[in-house]
């Protein structure tokens, strides 16, 4: 996961369940406001806004626990992992989790636990923050078929080919590293 910069409107970020009044068998819905300001994936910075600046909480309360699922949806700006131009994704989350009652004390256990939960609290926004950056692509890309960077002269290859792309090549994998070594002399 990357690390996060964050607004709250709880000092700490969390939600307190108990606010909702639940007996045993019944539910409830809230859109409580979550607002992130960034957050850092690969040592690079990207902009986050939650959709209205809420999430869609449902909270359903057993005999054994609590069931909770988070819908929301993020708008994420920041640099392409490629050629470092601006990109921009929209993603959304649906995910849900458990937390039984009576487990104060106990190891965790991640088929009676939530890391999310601590008694009768929420921590949303770390909630929030791990449901979208799980939805995010294994790559954050300007577009699709980005080109990236030229290995040899650093130019961003989306824009056309570089002169350099011109007189030789491309490098392929390390034997393309060693012939531009050996062809500047300081191969070892």
């Amino acid at each position: 996961m990357g690390t996060t910069t964050r607004k709250r409107d709880a000092p700490d970020g969390s939600f307190d369940l108990r606010s909702l009044n639940l007996d045993n068998g019944s539910a409830a819905s809230r859109t409580p406001e979550v607002s992130l300001d960034e957050m850092t994936f690969g040592g690079e910075r990207y902009v986050v806004a939650i959709a209205d600046g809420t999430v869609r909480l449902e909270v359903s309360r057993s005999a054994s626990g609590w069931f909770l699922q988070l819908r929301t949806a993020a708008h994420i700006e920041g640099p392409c992992w490629r050629c470092l131009g601006p990109a921009v994704l929209d993603s959304s989350a649906n995910v849900n989790e458990f937390q039984a009652h009576g487990r104060a004390g106990a190891e965790f256990d991640e088929d009676l636990d939530s890391p999310y939960v601590d008694g009768e609290r929420l921590d949303l926004v770390t909630w929030t923050i791990d449901a979208v950056a799980d939805q995010l692509p294994p790559s954050i890309l300007c577009q699709p078929n980005c080109q990236g960077l030229c290995t040899g002269c650093g130019a961003n290859l989306n824009a056309g080919p570089c002169d350099c792309a011109a007189s030789r090549p491309p490098p392929q994998g390390l034997s393309g590293i060693a012939r531009l070594l050996a062809e500047s002399g300081e191969a070892p």
